[in-house]
């Protein structure tokens, strides 16, 4: 349901916004992360804000919570009051309270005990556990929340994590009650039925005249649960919209800063050379699984969990043994492969797990780009730092890795970058096919769609692809799709057919036509 079918107040009402921010800069070692910021919320309303890593909303936040102060000339107001910048105390003071995606809870300690975290145990003379008891019941049921007191933190699911720290950020006991509340990705590893949920206790908190700052990648979602929606990129503020007067697509058009048909438009693929073919495939789950890919042909696969589909990258990589069949590239037939194997063969394999089977976060960028294949130099054949790190600063400009610095450690890039580096890495290859798992999963708007152009330009140059992701993904590259049943291609869908929902029937359909 859209915002605009269901909402908390009346947005006619003449209001006075709790929160101002005027000309709010921030400026890192001469890069600007935050460009004169200008922003306005209301008491009662969900405020979406979207944008590209890097786009400057965690800065935006920082500096609301105390942790960065701003350039001068920044001003921010809460109530009309100014807002003290570098001081998380004064942050707190002002009414600011934050829900970061680590939900800052400790896990040793059960929920009655996060829940007084930062506000105090409620009592006169003594802490008692029947009173803290009652005052934590009161805090969760206004939020529609039962849970065991004495549960440790880290016995909570997912869920009932984020909804206890929203309950206490919301607890005030003291002179300062919570006027805006900031919302950092809060349905992170949620399922559907939970977002629902979450989305109820956002509803209950804007209810209570609460503004709400709710930060995700999730268009989707954004568009459900905001009043109003800003879009930041390169620390610039692009629009603030009402939520029930945009579409998605003009939402990814401003975060992208490109229209969509120019990068969502595909081509049938014309006729060429079969480059890759699999025959009778087994696997764990796979039975006998046989079809081809062509050159510069980008085939997705899709399927209900356990139907298959998940398990055909890693044999194609050879991540897993077969159980029997081939696989024949350019005219070469295989009958089993080894990641060393498949990788000498020219089958280049990305897992969809990122931090454990596709990249080092330890090492830096450039380590993590040339390790497959070090340069070496000199007579004596030395490895060359030199040339490793020239070689992924060119494989970075080609792929558009923000910031462009290959010493740089891994594990501080965004999400998207990173995600850009090991596609670096696989593209530095010169692969004869490209095998993915998922290869957008967990990135922002911006680099799913710098991702799906690289492989649309590698699918130019010949490359045979297979993917296996969700269906908008296989939608925005997949000249045509296969769907999985029990472990078999149950059904084909061409690019003139292709959509999230004919994907998802085919899916769907597969699922009800399986066998009791």
């Amino acid at each position: 349901m859209r915002r605009s079918e269901e909402r908390t107040h009346t947005v006619n009402e003449p209001q006075t916004p709790v929160l101002v921010a005027q000309d709010v800069s921030k400026v890192f070692a001469s890069q600007v992360a935050l460009n004169g910021l200008n922003l306005e919320m209301y008491p009662g309303q969900v405020h979406a804000l979207l944008g590209e890593n890097g786009s400057g909303k965690s800065t935006f936040i920082k500096i609301l919570s105390g942790y960065h102060q701003p350039e001068t000339g920044s001003r921010v107001t809460i109530a009309g009051v100014p807002l003290d910048f570098g001081s998380a105390a004064a942050s707190a003071a002002a009414g600011m309270r934050f829900v970061h995606q680590d939900r800052g809870l400790v896990d040793d300690l059960d929920v009655a005990d996060n829940l007084a975290l930062g506000n105090g145990f409620r009592s006169r003379w003594w802490v008692t556990f029947r009173g803290q008891a009652a005052e934590a019941r009161r805090v969760l049921g206004q939020f529609g929340v039962e849970l065991d007191l004495r549960t440790k933190a880290s016995a909570l699911t997912a869920l009932e994590k984020t909804l206890l720290a929203i309950a206490r950020a919301l607890h005030d006991i003291g002179d300062n009650p919570p006027r805006v509340l900031v919302l950092d990705e809060p349905t992170e590893s949620l399922s559907k039925p939970e977002v629902e949920r979450l989305f109820g206790a956002v509803r209950a908190a804007a209810g209570a005249g609460t503004s709400v700052l709710y930060v995700s990648h999730n268009i989707d979602e954004v568009l459900e649960i905001a009043d109003t929606v800003s879009v930041l990129k390169d620390g610039n503020l692009v629009a603030t919209v009402p939520a029930a007067e945009v579409e998605r697509d003009q939402v990814i058009e401003m975060i992208v800063g490109r229209e969509l048909e120019e990068l969502t438009e595909i081509e049938e693929q014309p006729r060429a050379d079969v480059a890759l073919r699999v025959s009778g495939l087994y696997g764990e789950l796979l039975d006998g699984v046989s079809f081809d890919v062509a050159e510069g042909e980008i085939v997705g696969v899709a399927g209900l969990s356990g139907a298959g589909q998940d398990e055909l990258p890693y044999l194609l990589g050879g991540a897993r043994p077969w159980d029997g069949g081939s696989v024949t590239l350019n005219g070469r037939r295989f009958e089993q492969l080894n990641p060393t194997s498949a990788l000498d063969a020219g089958i280049v394999f990305v897992s969809s797990d990122r931090a454990r089977e596709s990249a080092i976060p330890e090492m830096t960028a450039y380590e993590n780009i040339t390790l497959p294949h070090l340069n070496h130099g000199g007579t004596m054949r030395w490895l060359s730092y030199r040339r490793d790190r020239a070689d992924a600063r060119d494989w970075m400009q080609r792929t558009d890795v923000r910031p462009c610095d290959p010493a740089r450690m891994l594990t501080t890039f965004s999400g998207g970058n990173q995600q850009k580096v090991v596609l670096a890495r696989a593209l530095r290859c010169r692969p004869k096919a490209l095998v993915l798992d998922h290869p957008v999963q967990g990135v922002d708007i911006g680099a799913k769609f710098a991702i799906y152009e690289l492989l649309l330009r590698a699918a130019e140059d010949g490359i045979p692809i297979v993917v296996a992701g969700d269906p908008e993904d296989l939608v925005a590259v997949c000249h045509r799709v296969l769907v999985f049943r029990n472990g078999r291609i149950d059904s084909e869908l061409p690019r003139a057919s292709l959509s999230v929902e004919r994907i998802t029937e085919h899916c769907l359909s597969s699922q009800r036509n399986t066998p009791a």
